[in-house]
């Protein structure tokens, strides 16, 4: 295997100041999206409010924004609370495991779901393309069934997807993508605790 060579201090500062700078550009096109966003925060004081639970996934990186999610609305983001109702559909490996193994890796976010979720439940589906068998599956199972849906993408989800509320971030790079992802999740949370 070759070895890895590390840039010298005048490349590195060169990455690191176009990388920033790629950043700073998507933030500024995303603060365009506040009423997205403000719609999503309705959407989950309603389920919460009701007695129903936030439902979230992912694949790769986007499964990780589900946990992530999930985790800071049950333990805590900033203030000590009452943790809130959220499963991350992608923490269960024997689940995840059995569905695939036993019926497709298209349906380990439906077939929970299925059994799962309520009308008055949230799901919200991460995904940087937008076009992921299980999400779309997962999406289907929640129109079909009256459960309100949340997908949090990138440029690159084609438009005419689904009914659900869509907010797709200004780039069509899965890393930018992934990283305003994780912006909203705070975002989200902050709102959240800041209202009990």
């Amino acid at each position: 295997m070759p070895a890895l060579i590390l840039p010298s201090l005048t490349e590195f500062q060169s990455i690191y100041d176009s990388q920033l700078l790629e950043l700073i550009e998507c933030l500024d096109l995303f603060s365009r999206n506040h009423l997205q966003i403000y719609e999503i925060t309705k959407r989950i004081f309603d389920t919460l409010n009701s007695g129903g639970t936030i439902f979230s996934a992912g694949n790769g990186g986007s499964a990780a924004a589900s946990q992530h999610l999930t985790a800071e609305l049950v333990v805590r983001f900033q203030k000590a609370r009452r943790p809130l109702s959220s499963i991350s559909l992608n923490s269960d490996v024997s689940l995840l495991t059995a569905v695939s193994n036993d019926f497709s890796f298209d349906h380990i976010f439906s077939r929970q779901l299925e059994a799962l979720a309520k009308d008055n439940d949230l799901f919200i589906a991460f995904s940087t393309s937008g076009t992921s068998p299980n999400i779309v599956k997962a999406i289907e199972y929640c129109t079909d069934n009256r459960i309100s849906v949340v997908l949090i993408t990138t440029r690159r989800c084609p438009d005419a997807f689904s009914p659900c509320l869509k907010l797709a971030v200004p780039t069509t790079l899965t890393s930018r993508g992934q990283e305003l992802h994780e912006f909203i999740i705070h975002l989200l949370c902050y709102l959240v605790e800041q209202s009990l």
